[in-house]
């Protein structure tokens, strides 16, 4: 009929609406950013119970939402599935944020992995920090893929080792607790992380740089 094709985007909104179901199977809220990516998709709000009512604290998680297969590989050795960070510069967005970014993976129905649980959609997420971030050497991001084209350009990967449950409230809280920025200043050369300082050039740097987010 030649109506356009719109499956990406059922695919990313069913991702967006499982994520903020399990959200509230936990109790904390869920809040989209809106429909313009700039590295950051959403916040989710931390609740605690008291006296069997659930209550907000004012203590948030910044999502990174990726939804469908292009965006992973699947390691068979480790047998989880990894998420490819395109530039350094994207890496230092998230790090350098005043809040904790987790990316949150939505694993379709569909999906026929290794992984797959053959009962709906999946959740998998982790936390980006430096110590999770692999980053890759320029002769592993460029190599050939087995089907003789050209791998897309990779500065680092990081594994998506847990699932969304009902057990992950704690694993949250405790992110929140424990978080610091952390980024490298240093943006020319993807080499190491600086220790947890975010000065005032540095900041201005992140702000300069988040203009180039949109991915």
């Amino acid at each position: 009929t030649g109506t356009k094709d719109i499956s990406n985007t059922i695919t990313e909104r069913k991702g967006v609406c499982e994520i903020e179901k399990r959200c509230c199977s936990i109790n904390w809220v869920f809040r989209e950013r809106g429909h313009s990516d700039f590295g950051i998709d959403a916040d989710m709000e931390e609740s605690v119970i008291e006296n069997g009512v659930p209550k907000l604290t004012n203590r948030h998680i910044a999502l990174q939402i990726k939804s469908g297969e292009s965006y992973f590989a699947f390691d068979r050795r480790k047998k989880q599935y990894y998420f490819k960070i395109p530039d350094h510069r994207i890496a230092n967005y998230w790090l350098g944020s005043d809040r904790p970014v987790l990316l949150m993976a939505y694993k379709p129905e569909n999906d026929n992995s290794e992984l797959s649980s053959g009962t709906g959609g999946e959740v998998y997420w982790a936390q980006i920090k430096q110590s999770n971030i692999q980053k890759v050497s320029n002769r592993q991001s460029k190599k050939g893929r087995k089907d003789g084209k050209e791998s897309q350009h990779m500065y680092g990967k990081i594994y998506l080792s847990n699932r969304f449950s009902n057990d992950s409230a704690k694993d949250f809280s405790d992110i929140i607790s424990t978080y610091l920025p952390t980024f490298d200043a240093q943006l020319g050369t993807p080499s190491t992380f600086l220790s947890p300082e975010l000065t005032e050039e540095n900041a201005k740097k992140l702000s300069e740089y988040s203009a180039l987010m949109i991915f």
